[in-house]
């Protein structure tokens, strides 16, 4: 752990303690005093330090950066914004169940919030169009991975493991997925969990071009996905999640409500 690295107002000079917080009432710029990190705050953003550490400092500027590019993605199209929350928590519980780090579940939570943030990039009539969509714009819609890789790249550098989960979410077990066809355990853990939370939650939720599936259809999708394009064992830790198998509380099904055995 680094020495701390207090969280300073840059017009006004005020130092930020662990366990204040602070609102913003006009555009301002926060930076690490010594350290070149900064964030610019929109009004009404909330922000608290909880521990005056640097990695604990970096996050904290990172989450005020998360939620700049999440407004964005809700902006873009709600039901992005909807779905990836959605993903967020399925993911968290997962990662829960397979025993990651504290640090690779927060990881893995900024992944599945900014997750189709590169949708961002693609035109409305692509993004919203209520039929299926050409092979031209199929091409369009399956850059949104990489393009999310780069605004994350771009935006929280120190995220190194959102940003590879956030790039391999489609990326298939059996290789035949994008951006790269990376197969196996080729795909990085984080991007697999993601993968899986997409799928469901996607199949669950009511599209312009489709109606949502029972969960209990989505959970035969993702059966039969296992071993071609699922991880199998990420797989089967999401069902046992969904259920409660882990003696947590189940997942919530795209309604919010938890799924009846």
């Amino acid at each position: 752990m680094g020495p701390p690295l207090p969280l300073v107002v840059a017009d006004s000079g005020q130092a930020l303690s662990p366990g204040q917080w602070f609102e913003a009432t006009e555009e301002t710029r926060l930076e690490l005093d010594g350290d070149l990190a900064r964030l610019t705050l929109t009004p009404g953003t909330r922000l608290r330090l909880d521990r005056a550490d640097t990695g604990a400092t970096r996050l904290l500027l990172a989450r005020g950066q998360l939620d700049a590019l999440v407004s964005a993605v809700d902006n873009k199209d709600h039901y992005t914004r909807r779905h990836s929350a959605q993903v967020a928590e399925q993911s968290a519980a997962v990662a829960h169940a397979l025993g990651l780090s504290k640090e690779q579940q927060e990881m893995l939570r900024v992944a599945a919030l900014l997750h189709d943030v590169g949708k961002i990039g693609v035109p409305d009539r692509i993004l919203r169009k209520p039929g299926a969509l050409t092979l031209d714009e199929l091409e369009f819609m399956n850059q949104h991975s990489l393009i999310g890789s780069m605004m994350i790249a771009q935006h929280l550098p120190d995220m190194v493991e959102a940003r590879e989960a956030v790039i391999s979410h489609h990326e298939r077990w059996d290789g035949t997925g994008y951006p790269a066809g990376l197969q196996g355990t080729n795909i990085p853990l984080l991007g697999r969990i993601l993968g899986v939370a997409d799928a469901y939650s996607a199949m669950t939720t009511d599209r312009p071009y489709r109606a949502a599936l029972d969960p209990r259809e989505a959970l035969a999708e993702l059966s039969k996905g296992s071993g071609a394009q699922f991880d199998p064992d990420i797989v089967r830790a999401f069902v046992s999640c969904l259920s409660g198998g882990t003696g947590s509380s189940p997942l919530p099904t795209a309604s919010g409500r938890p799924r009846s055995n």
